[in-house]
């Protein structure tokens, strides 16, 4: 590069590159809550947007089904549109944004602002965790059924594991993409079926995100019975930083 500051991650991945004359970004447009009652629908979505989102109660079983219009949840959840921005500047708003490092590129618009990370106002998704289509394999979460889990008897024989936060502080922040979830019926022990969810375990012991996909059916329905369906989408989990 001719000039400037280029910072790579891990395995060369790109965070940022001064000699760039465009950069995209992905801002959080909304922040929002859906309200408490069915169908716990999302506003101010449009088709192509990015959704993290979490439940308000901070546990149990989280879906989505995002095969209709007006997107909805299977309980109150907490949620963050993200739409592609060509500035940062959309994301440092608030109180105590004062001072920070800024970095421009060849065409002096700022592509790095650390302030967004900062303030009462500021807020950002770090990306904790992206899990690659046909990778997790999570049944139905913790012991849902029946006393068991129906279709994982052992508990700990599938990839199941999304994000692994470690502590209740750091699991009250996490969010997860939600954009190819389906749900029907979720909380039915006999004809459900969940593709790309997720259960929130908030307990003394584990504070994680575990995956959830699975089809419960009966026989008369002239289909296989109980079967576990992998994500058929990029998993990802992300903690929010104000």
């Amino acid at each position: 590069m001719a000039y400037g500051m280029k910072i790579d991650g891990a395995d060369g991945i790109y965070q940022v590159d001064g000699s760039t004359s465009s950069t995209s970004f992905l801002t959080i447009v909304h922040n929002g809550t859906t309200l408490n009652s069915s169908p716990y629908a999302i506003s101010n979505y449009s088709a192509g947007d990015i959704v993290f989102a979490r439940p308000t109660s901070g546990s149990g079983r989280f879906c989505s089904d995002f095969t209709v219009s007006t997107p909805t949840f299977n309980v109150q959840a907490s949620y963050l549109i993200l739409r592609p921005s060509s500035n940062i500047s959309s994301a440092v708003s608030g109180s105590g944004v004062t001072y920070g490092i800024q970095i421009k590129n060849a065409a002096n618009t700022v592509i790095f602002d650390s302030r967004a990370f900062s303030g009462s106002g500021g807020s950002a998704l770090e990306i904790e965790e992206i899990h690659p289509r046909m990778t997790l394999l999570g049944a139905d979460q913790p012991n849902t059924f029946d006393g068991s889990n129906a279709l994982d008897p052992g508990n700990n024989t599938f990839n199941k594991t999304v994000f692994n936060a470690g502590d209740s502080t750091t699991l009250a922040k996490t969010y997860v993409s939600v954009m190819n979830g389906f749900n029907f019926q979720p909380n039915s022990s006999t004809n459900s079926q969940i593709i790309n969810g997720y259960h929130f375990e908030n307990g003394t012991t584990n504070y994680r995100v575990l995956y959830e996909g699975y089809i419960k059916a009966p026989a008369t329905q002239g289909i296989i019975g109980n079967s576990i369906r992998l994500n058929n989408s990029v998993i990802m989990a992300a903690t929010l930083k104000t």
